[in-house]
């Protein structure tokens, strides 16, 4: 597949490995079906390929155990332990948070985002961890804005610790967290000067969506939070400074404060259909959805709030492990580099990373704008598929930042007995041997080129292997 063609594929794919129920680009599913638990059947059958899906879509990849013991298991039992917490889970967290003080304390954005590498590659619950990464995209705070690492290693814990609970609960206490109001220039709100800004992130980036309020309920959100500051690292609500002459919002008027703002943004349709789109495109696909298909989902979330159910809804659902789910998404620099660390088995230097993220661009400390990343083909042009080779390159080089990476030992300990058998390995790991006829026949002639001499021949032949294949553009499709 011709990069050049990636945009169109993303646009209509319909593989016929996958069946024919998305065929056509202009396929819209039943929304009763689409949401409808997924089993198994003779049309749409449990694969190595859906195992990879699954694994890329809830965590970071996943290793080559991990894979074969999902086959045998089945769907249901691997979303089970995929989207529960696991024994242990407090032991590490509390390890780990302990890592993030002494980070914190070093007064570096840099050791921030090279402790939650670690704790992405080493956490027995993935998907708590995928969960704190679309919050934070969500919210986009930035250590840099911020000037306190410190506080950011507490903002990250919170996204942690509320990133399957009630969206209400969440808001409430993200907005009151000092690093979202200096990241979003909203320190001081003072009752003569209305912080504007601030009302426009947070009813646009936070709660309704981009141009969906009115400048009115801009300005009257701003006029609520009047009285909140950030001083010397800390909120503090000043009275003298809270404008409390009545406000108009959704159709009501009142006093309405900062709180009173909270639960009536919550309680808004657009609020709940915002969420839900969102959480789509970070699990399903980078295409935007129709409201007729999000309708069931947004309906229920504004009964309840409820992250957690409405994401695992989401990921047991046909329409998740259908052709329009399946590599409908553009993997990230942070999915890219830790889903092949992941299956290599091994621990890198995390802070070596964080800089390679940051030069690939996700700097995990420091989020472009108020809106997060870009998704979708945004991640990919001319500059970007240069730098993603180039990290592959070193990653995979004999010597270098990564500390000696070796595929071929890892193939090896997984059953691979020869080089040609070893690629064959690398090709089911990596994309699980999905791959189109012309990348297929390319790595053909590749794999019968493979040395049959020593240890070091293989390895260096299958490091050059697994480079090749992460030029192909099915590789940069999660």
């Amino acid at each position: 597949m011709p990069w050049e063609d990636l945009g169109g594929h993303l646009a209509g794919r319909a593989s016929a490995s996958f069946g024919a129920r998305a065929a056509g680009s202009g396929f819209e599913p039943d929304p009763d079906w689409a949401w409808r638990a997924y089993r198994p059947s003779e049309s749409c059958p449990w694969t190595l390929a859906r195992a990879g899906h699954l694994y890329r879509r809830l965590g970071f990849g996943a290793r080559w155990a991990e894979l074969q013991e999902s086959l045998r298991r089945g769907p249901q039992a691997t979303l089970d332990r995929l989207l529960s917490e696991p024994k242990g889970l407090a032991e590490f967290n509390a390890q780990f948070d302990e890592l993030s003080t002494s980070a914190g304390q070093a007064d570096s954005p840099e050791r921030i985002a090279a402790w939650w590498l670690r704790r992405m590659l080493e956490t027995p619950f993935p998907f708590l961890e995928k969960m704190t990464l679309f919050w934070h995209h969500h919210f986009a705070a930035s250590a840099l804005r911020a000037k306190n690492p410190r506080l950011f290693a507490g903002y990250l814990s919170l996204l942690r610790q509320h990133a399957l609970g009630g969206f209400d609960t969440l808001l409430a206490v993200l907005t009151e967290h000092p690093v979202v109001l200096l990241s979003a220039g909203a320190e001081a709100n003072r009752r003569a000067q209305p912080n504007l800004a601030w009302g426009r992130t947070f009813l646009e980036q936070f709660c309704l969506g981009p141009a969906v309020a009115q400048s009115e309920e801009i300005g009257e959100v701003a006029r609520a939070w009047t009285g909140w500051f950030v001083l010397n690292f800390r909120v503090r609500f000043i009275p003298g400074e809270h404008d409390p002459g009545p406000k108009k919002l959704f159709g009501r008027e009142g006093p309405f404060a900062a709180r009173d703002v909270l639960e009536l943004v919550v309680s808004q349709a657009a609020t709940h259909r915002y969420i839900v789109g969102k959480l789509y495109r970070w699990f399903i696909a980078d295409d935007p959805p129709s409201q007729s298909l999000l309708e069931p989902l947004v309906n229920q979330f504004g009964k309840d709030r409820d992250i957690g159910r409405l994401v695992s809804t989401m990921v047991r659902s046909n329409l998740f492990f259908s052709d329009l789910s399946y590599r409908r998404k553009v993997k990230s620099p942070v999915d890219m580099v830790l889903g092949l660390i992941r299956g290599m088995e091994s621990l890198v230097p995390t802070t070596v990373l964080a800089q390679d993220l940051a030069e690939l661009g996700q700097d995990l400390s420091h989020p472009p704008t108020v809106a997060g990343w870009a998704q979708g083909m945004a991640w990919l042009h001319p500059a970007s598929q240069l730098q993603r080779l180039e990290w592959a390159s070193a990653f995979f080089a004999e010597q270098g930042r990564y500390q000696r990476i070796d595929p071929w030992e890892v193939a090896r300990r997984n059953g691979a007995e020869d080089g040609p058998g070893a690629c064959r390995w690398f090709v089911s790991l990596v994309l699980q041997d999905d791959l189109s006829d012309e990348s297929r026949g390319m790595l053909k002639a590749e794999m019968e080129r493979m040395p049959m001499g020593t240890a070091e021949d293989r390895s260096s032949a299958l490091r050059q292997f697994a480079v090749r294949l992460t030029c192909l553009p099915e590789f940069h499709l999660a």
